[in-house]
């Protein structure tokens, strides 16, 4: 197979990479989606009736920053190996 240098294979490559973030936000997207149906779904199953709403919130924000820490932390370790 013949190899590619200088100005076109710079090109295929960051057109690979720029297709590999596409999918990878798409189903950073979708997880979060299904987590979330998941997520109100098992909390309609096994209501906690004693959370006050301001508990719930700040538990949602907690978990949804941690997990914006994960995915950044898990793309930024992505970009290191491409």
């Amino acid at each position: 197979m013949a190899q590619v240098f200088g100005e076109p294979g710079r090109n295929a490559a960051e057109e690979s990479y720029k297709q590999t973030r596409r999918f990878l936000l798409v189903a950073f997207v979708a997880i979060a989606i299904l987590s979330a149906i998941w997520g109100f779904a098992l909390g309609s199953a096994l209501p906690l009736k004693g959370l006050a709403w301001p508990g719930a919130v700040s538990i949602f924000v907690a978990l949804f920053f941690l997990a914006f820490v994960i995915g950044r932390s898990a793309l930024k370790k992505m970009d290191a190996v491409e």
